[in-house]
């Protein structure tokens, strides 16, 4: 299912991406993190919200707490955490932990559970960005300099001990790791890629941006970026990336879950993205100058598969002249 929704709660859905349907969700926020628990699809968002949905169809908005932004969403054990950060009130700004178990009743944690403890070991002055990710044989993390705006991506085998690999002039903002692919993203829609974390080579994306987040696996890579134009890029070796036409939304992060890409951004987007299933063909268009002793032009399409389809072919002539197209033919059949 395709899904995307804006602003004043819009919210539409598509099983194919071509006929789309609009539902009614009521008022959705930014959204930035995105979990499933006991087949309860959870995303964070703005201005302390949480929407929930049990089919990735119909959500609904909830208030949790008092928070700014949820940036972060956990799943730990038969938990998922909400992480909100960026609350003021009065001059007080405070970030606020919500834990539930069922994705309905949300309760405020008062002590941070171990998994979520700051990495120790990091080199001053970085700071981990985000939790570690396990690459196959070690622990990779995307660490940043504050105020130097530097960021760093550091690996280690056992969790305790961390050597730098990569040092940037940008932020790490996202950060992909398999055994032999190993992926950062940074705030300017750059990627650098390295095969054995010694040797890293940087890639501009099109569009630039804030590279937000990076999924994928097996040679097929998803780079979702947040401003400059927003949208999604898809690689198949990490050096080489191209838009899919799929959004321009501004995309604030993604995760991966039962072998589909999720992808949350600003007006509450939710856009899913399977690649087991081919994009469908919605035009094919061939145009040709036709002269005396002029070559025949020949174009076709398959269909795949046994059962009937209804297809629309046309031949179109003074039609285009709509277009400002010259010289075109009266009787094209």
């Amino acid at each position: 299912t395709w899904g995307g929704v804006g602003h004043a709660g819009t919210l539409v859905t598509s099983r194919d991406g071509l006929n789309w349907t609009r539902r009614d969700a009521g008022a959705m926020p930014a959204l930035y993190s995105r979990t499933c628990l006991n087949g309860r699809w959870m995303a964070g968002g703005a201005d302390g919200m949480v929407v929930t949905s049990v089919d990735g169809i119909h959500w609904v908005a909830t208030q949790v707490g008092q928070v700014g932004e949820f940036f972060n969403t956990y799943r730990i054990g038969d938990r998922v955490y909400l992480w909100g950060q960026g609350y003021c009130e009065d001059g007080l700004c405070t970030d606020g932990l919500y834990f539930t178990t069922d994705g309905v009743d949300w309760t405020k944690a008062e002590s941070l559970p171990s998994e979520l403890s700051p990495v120790q070991g990091l080199p001053a002055p970085y700071e981990a960005a985000r939790r570690p990710i396990w690459s196959g044989d070690r622990w990779l993390l995307s660490a940043n300099a504050g105020s130097a705006a530097t960021g760093a991506v550091f690996a280690s085998e056992d969790g305790i001990q961390w050597e730098s690999v990569l040092v940037n002039g940008l932020l790490i903002t996202s950060l992909h790791a398999e055994v032999g692919m190993y992926i950062a993203g940074d705030e300017m829609g750059q990627v650098h890629v390295s095969r054995d974390l010694i040797e890293w080579t940087s890639v501009q994306l099109p569009g630039g941006g804030t590279v937000s987040s990076i999924l994928g696996s097996d040679g097929l890579y998803l780079a979702s970026v947040a401003n400059s134009g927003g949208g999604i890029y898809a690689s198949t070796n990490g050096y080489e990336w191209e838009r899919l036409p799929i959004t321009r939304a501004s995309l604030l992060g993604g995760s991966e879950v039962d072998g589909s890409y999720w992808f949350l951004g600003e007006g509450g987007t939710i856009i899913e993205v399977d690649p087991d299933q081919p994009a469908p063909l919605a035009n094919l268009s061939v145009r040709t100058a036709n002269a005396e002793k002029a070559l025949p032009v020949i174009s076709g399409f398959v269909i795949e598969g046994t059962e009937p389809r209804d297809v629309l072919v046309r031949a179109i002539g003074r039609g285009l002249e709509s277009f400002g197209i010259e010289g075109v033919t009266s009787s094209p059949l």
